[in-house]
């Protein structure tokens, strides 16, 4: 009797798992299954571009050769809290309808250098807190869309430290700061032109300036709500992230 395979496959591979697949005889019955992934939701079966079906479950007799392919999208919550969490590796974009929250309280939110790499993509706004650190060597990126799978311009991106105070060739004091006054200085001479801008976490920026030569000078958020803030300084050999909270 003649013998049919039945081949099956999720997409994305992340969004979940299928059973039932294999060899079948000539009018025997198969029965599909698939099963979404924490974070995923089931879409439907598909062969070729022809939808089959909308439910996990799926039967029919076999009478050919089949490639059935599940499909999975990335459930929507309304908001995400993301805390005490190491990234090592690639991993699925976090999305959520409204606001992502990362490294609450005393929580940390971690993308380990050098594989790392991380996605945020939110409706309203994306928070990081204290807590949340992405190695050098790292990638990260934030972005702001009007719904769960929505991405558009890239907000916050960078591949480096993220410091609090000191990064090493510049500190910022005090941080925290309850004025919103802050003052930038320089560690080690550097005679090349710097450019330091000064971005909020929805990607706003909030001013950008250019000094010859750059040694020390005052950050004023004392108008800008508190929060967190990132002060990105800029020459021609390297670029410094560093992270300073208007309390």
């Amino acid at each position: 009797m003649k013998t049919y395979t039945i081949s099956t496959s999720s997409s994305p591979t992340a969004g979940g798992t299928t059973s039932g697949g294999g060899d079948y005889t000539h009018g025997s019955t198969v029965n599909l299954s698939a099963s979404a992934n924490s974070g995923y939701d089931f879409v439907n079966w598909t062969e070729g571009a022809s939808v089959i079906s909308t439910s996990s479950s799926l039967s029919f007799t076999a009478t050919s050769d089949r490639d059935l392919v599940a499909n999975f999208t990335v459930t929507c919550s309304d908001n995400l809290h993301l805390n005490n969490i190491t990234i090592t590796g690639s991993v699925p974009d976090y999305e959520a309808k409204y606001n992502i929250y990362a490294a609450e309280s005393s929580a940390t939110f971690v993308v380990q250098s050098p594989n790392g790499n991380v996605t945020f993509a939110a409706g309203s706004s994306i928070t990081l807190y204290p807590g949340f650190h992405a190695q050098s060597g790292s990638g990260f990126r934030a972005y702001i869309g009007g719904s769960c799978a929505a991405k558009e311009d890239p907000l916050i991106s960078f591949q480096e430290p993220e410091c609090l105070s000191d990064c090493g060739n510049y500190r910022i004091f005090p941080n925290p700061s309850s004025t919103g006054i802050f003052t930038l200085e320089a560690l080690r001479s550097d005679q090349n032109r710097k450019i330091v801008a000064i971005y909020d976490f929805s990607g706003r920026r909030i001013s950008y300036t250019e000094f010859s030569m750059l040694t020390h000078t005052t950050i004023n958020l004392s108008a800008q709500e508190k929060g967190i803030y990132l002060v990105r300084i800029i020459s021609k050999d390297n670029s410094e992230t560093l992270k300073i909270i208007r309390q």
